[in-house]
């Protein structure tokens, strides 16, 4: 079993490098735990992290919450315990964190250049102004000392 430094500073890292959900994949595939194939997979583990581990509202524990425990316990712990009195806390706080990052941080560096429209984690802009968008997020995450990994869809 890792000690807390190594499976918390592992779940940092998988996550920053942005290779948390292809990690949680392979070990699920490794451990037999049933899923979807193909490209429905990556989805599959994305929805399992925040159902069964991070609001613990799916069926518990699940085969695939269990992986999750084993590889990163200090992490489930940490969680178990912030969500013990509300099961959505760990969820409101990333999602308040997503949406102050973008609304004070990202957002005003673009209001008086482009016109955008903020929702939660995203900026919504015009196919011409991506780039200046793209621009601003880089900065913001520089700022706070990482490397920015995004996907536009």
């Amino acid at each position: 079993m890792l000690d807390f430094d190594d499976d918390a500073s592992d779940y940092a890292s998988l996550s920053i490098d942005g290779v948390f959900y292809e990690m949680l994949l392979d070990l699920c595939r490794r451990r037999d735990v049933k899923m979807p194939e193909g490209d429905l997979a990556r989805g599959w583990v994305k929805k399992r992290l925040f159902v069964d581990v991070l609001i613990c509202a799916g069926e518990y524990p699940s085969s695939f919450a269990m992986v999750f425990r084993e590889r990163f316990p200090s992490v489930s712990n940490f969680i178990r315990a912030a969500n013990a009195g509300y099961r959505g806390m760990i969820i409101s706080a990333l999602q308040a964190m997503e949406a102050a990052l973008v609304i004070q941080n990202v957002a005003p560096k673009l209001v008086e250049r482009v016109p955008v429209i903020t929702l939660h984690d995203a900026i919504y802009c015009r196919e011409r102004d991506r780039t200046l968008v793209r621009d601003a997020f880089a900065e913001t995450f520089e700022e706070l000392g990482f490397t920015l990994k995004l996907k536009d869809e």
